[in-house]
């Protein structure tokens, strides 16, 4: 019987975890500050057919960060006509010499909670970051010359 108890107490605890990391990759504490440019390869270098530059920002959850960092490895296109209720049949029927390419050139991820900036802060005030920098350029020097 105990066995059981401790199985089921096990169970919960676990649960419970999951749903507080659902939680916290759902919670929308960042703020993302996009750079956009307009995509050249995908518009043959024709400026008409490119997103015109610009700096955005969205606020987002970890859960959304991937989508966010995905344009800066893939094209994304617009155009007037296309809105969020379209079927894919219309999406479809959008003339490929309309649409307009972009692509994400840099992304800063900043902290939006007053819990995030306070860690964010602390890191700084205690050079926490900066050990992390000269570590990192420490890696960086040993695999260039490994390499």
């Amino acid at each position: 019987m105990r066995t059981a108890a401790k199985e089921s107490n096990a169970l919960d605890a676990g649960k419970e975890l999951r749903d507080e990391i659902k939680q916290r990759l759902q919670k929308k504490d960042y703020l993302v500050r996009v750079f956009q440019t307009g995509d050249y390869l995908m518009s043959g270098g024709n400026h008409t057919r490119m997103v015109l530059p610009r700096r955005f920002y969205r606020v987002c959850s970890l859960d959304e960060l991937p989508e966010v960092i995905r344009f800066m490895k893939e094209t994304f296109w617009e155009h007037p006509d296309l809105t969020q209720g379209m079927s894919t049949n219309e999406i479809k029927n959008i003339p490929f010499e309309e649409k307009m390419w972009g692509i994400y050139y840099d992304i800063d991820i900043l902290p939006l909670s007053e819990e995030k900036v306070e860690g964010f802060n602390h890191a700084i005030e205690t050079g926490l970051l900066d050990d992390w920098r000269a570590y990192s350029q420490l890696i960086d020097e040993d695999t260039q010359t490994t390499a």
